[in-house]
C-alpha cells in the first residue's frame, strides 16, 4: 500500500542529513518520546547484530524490530494524523514495516508545520494489517494509493 504525504520537521534536521529525491528511509517507531507515544520517525542508518536503544548505547536490549536502534539518525516524522494509525501498525513485527520515498524538494506551507518534503510511504504487511491501515488513513482524508 502506499500513500502520497510529507516528511514532517524536516527543519530540525537539516544538519544531520541531505536528503535526494528518490531516496528510501525507514519508519520506526519512537515509544521513548515522552510527549507523544505514537510517534513515527523517518530514519536513516542501520543496525545489524543486537539493537540498542538510541539514547543509551551501553547495553543491548530486545526492542521491537520497528523501533529506533543505536546507528540510526532521525531524519525527520510520520504526519501526527498518521502516526497515531501507522504506530498500532508497525507493532505487528513478524509481518508490517514501513519506508518512505523522498519525491521532491522540501516546502513550507505557513501551516505551522516547519519545513515539510514530499513524499510516498509505502507499507508492507499481511492483507489483514494493510486494509485496517488503508481504511484508517482514507478516514483521515489521506492520498491513498
Amino acid at each position: 500500500m502506499r500513500v502520497n504525504s510529507f516528511v514532517r520537521g524536516y527543519h530540525k534536521y537539516l544538519d544531520i542529513w541531505r536528503r535526494a529525491i528518490s531516496s528510501e528511509h525507514s519508519l520506526r517507531q519512537e515509544p521513548g518520546n515522552e510527549e507523544d507515544k505514537n510517534v513515527v520517525a523517518v530514519v536513516q542508518g542501520t543496525q545489524s547484530g543486537n539493537t540498542m536503544r538510541a539514547s543509551s548505547q551501553a547495553e543491548p536490549l530486545n526492542t521491537h524490530p520497528d523501533e529506533i536502534a543505536v546507528g540510526m539518525e532521525v531524519a525527520g516524522r510520520v504526519p501526527k494524523l498518521m502516526a497515531q494509525w501507522v504506530t498500532k501498525f508497525l507493532k505487528v513485527p513478524a509481518s508490517n514495516s514501513g519506508t518512505v520515498v523522498i519525491t521532491g524538494r522540501w516546502i513550507n506551507g505557513g501551516a505551522g508545520y516547519g519545513l515539510e518534503l514530499p513524499c510516498e510511504f509505502k507499507f508492507q504487511g499481511d492483507k489483514y494489517s494493510c486494509d485496517w491501515l488503508k481504511e484508517k488513513l482514507k478516514k483521515e482524508n489521506f492520498d491513498v494509493l
